[in-house]
């Protein structure tokens, strides 16, 4: 009679100390025990991302500095127009070796001051302006691909901050829980 009163008696506390536990637990947001928890989780997922993101960064920093070094260079702007991957470039390249062509033809045709010729020299001067407006306009788009790839990274770097944060706050209340 005693051992069933005992048994009667702890199986209200058992059951008074799940409750405590599970809502401890609720209000903690502690979603799962045995410290593999959400958080942990996600921070593992985000750390891949911050990875990424350093490397889409450095990746664009890359062909950024590549470009700027080739247009401070003598010629710099049609080595630049050769590295960047443009079909407008392209389309520009193949108009300006077009009228190249043009422009030897009519040399050996007609001569210098011909208006044939003059046509097609303007038309050279007016690709090669097209060329280096179009590889100005690349750069800076690279320019803008290297910020956002940079804020991009730094959001990823304060989110993974703040997760390690919940994890840590989650680790104490493990703690506390476990006590």
């Amino acid at each position: 009679v005693w051992l069933n009163r005992r048994i009667t008696d702890l199986r209200q506390k058992v059951r008074a100390s799940e409750q405590a536990v599970e809502f401890y637990r609720t209000e903690k947001g502690l979603v799962e025990g045995k410290g593999t928890g959400l958080y942990s989780r996600q921070i593992s997922e985000m750390n891949s991302q911050v990875i990424l993101a350093q490397t889409g960064r450095a990746e664009a920093e890359a062909r950024l500095s590549q470009v700027r070094s080739l247009l401070e260079t003598e010629g710099g702007v049609e080595a630049a127009a050769g590295i960047v991957d443009s079909p407008q470039i392209y389309t520009l390249q193949e108009q300006e070796s077009e009228a190249q062509r043009k422009i030897s033809e009519f040399m050996t045709r007609y001569g210098e001051r011909h208006p044939r010729m003059i046509n097609a020299q303007s038309e050279l001067r007016d690709l090669k302006i097209k060329i280096n407006s179009a590889v100005l306009s690349i750069a800076n788009g690279l320019e803008n691909e290297v910020k956002v790839a940079s804020t991009r990274e730094r959001n990823m770097r304060r989110n993974l901050s703040q997760l390690e944060t919940r994890v840590l706050n989650q680790n104490r209340e493990e703690i506390r829980l476990r006590e």
